[in-house]
């Protein structure tokens, strides 16, 4: 690309690189903690309590794993933490057959209002629905963790 006009000024086919040092190798998931649910192809696990960051007051650590053969998403319900009804930030979508670790987060007002400053228990429902129609999977039941 031309530096002043922008234009450009060769475009080469894509590169294809193939090596052999990553061969065999398979990324294991980190999946410790507290199952806090399993079925439908979906596993959540509790990872641990977050500390506040970035106007964002302390949350929830959750490994979710998707072994269906759609994209899901997973919004957090009846949330409380330490016995204080809150809204999370909470909506992750995963990809078939991939995992991701989320965090569910409050924000900081919400938790001022109700004189939280950490998170020393808490319980939630995850309503899994299909993230393309919108349909629910599941809702799993009453999800409790102490930290």
């Amino acid at each position: 690309m031309d530096s002043e006009t922008l234009d450009k000024i060769y475009e080469s086919e894509p590169i294809t690189l193939r090596t052999s040092a990553a061969e065999g190798y398979q990324e294991r998931a980190d999946d410790s903690g507290t199952l806090a649910y399993e079925g439908e192809g979906v596993k959540i696990v509790v990872k641990g309590q977050l500390e506040k960051e970035n106007g964002f007051g302390p949350g929830i650590l959750l490994y979710i794993e998707n072994k269906s053969d759609k994209k899901i998403a997973i919004h957090a319900t009846d949330v409380a933490v330490n016995d204080a009804g809150l809204e999370p930030i909470f909506s992750p979508e995963i990809a078939p057959g991939k995992h991701a670790v989320e965090a569910m987060t409050f924000f900081d007002d919400q938790l001022d209002n109700k004189k939280i400053s950490s998170v020393r228990k808490a319980a939630f429902k995850c309503l899994i629905v299909d993230a393309e129609s919108a349909e629910t999977i599941k809702e799993t039941d009453l999800i409790q963790v102490k930290f």
